[in-house]
């Protein structure tokens, strides 16, 4: 904070409290949330695994073979899409 500010705008001590209050506040929960969530990603996806009884060599191969992530994002193709459909066109 202290070089964002720079020295002509200097954290109070009560800025300070406050500034930690809002990390725990916030930030500490959304890290467990966060680390629940990738659990529970890794469980479905072993879940998925077991469901179509995938071997391990068959799941070396679909990660080795996956496409790449969309480059761009989801609002901009679902616009373009939109205007594609539009009656008229």
């Amino acid at each position: 904070m202290k070089r964002i500010r720079g020295k002509k705008l200097p954290l109070t001590a009560a800025g300070v409290q406050g500034l930690r209050a809002e990390y725990t506040r916030t930030i500490e929960p959304a890290r467990t949330l966060s680390s629940e969530t990738l659990k529970l990603e890794r469980l479905l996806n072993d879940l998925v695994h077991l469901a179509y009884d995938l071997t391990p060599t068959e799941i070396d191969l679909m990660w080795k073979t996956a496409p790449p992530p969309m480059p761009i994002a989801h609002d901009v193709i679902s616009s373009e899409i939109s205007t594609t459909t539009e009656p008229g066109l």
